[in-house]
């Protein structure tokens, strides 16, 4: 593959390799006895997504654990402000 500079006036060729990545073999072309459609993975995918995350619970114990946990959530606001 040959590359033209057109920022130069002189006709300066530049050869460059681009490397391709390699074909994968298939080793096992037969189907799956069981078959999953787009449907089966988009809905699993909702379900995860709406019961994977719940936020710990932490209790504060002192004022200092309290000014920490204030500092934070300021923190949070502002950087969501901006």
């Amino acid at each position: 593959f040959i590359e033209m500079d057109p920022l130069t006036t002189s006709l300066h060729e530049k050869t460059v390799e681009r490397k391709l990545p390699r074909p994968t073999q298939v080793k096992n072309k037969t189907p799956a006895q069981v078959q999953i459609t787009a449907e089966q993975i988009v809905r699993e995918a909702k379900q995860v997504e709406e019961s994977a995350y719940a936020p710990p619970t932490s209790r504060i114990t002192d004022a200092e654990e309290l000014a920490e946990y204030r500092l934070k959530k300021r923190k949070q606001f502002e950087d969501t402000i901006r």
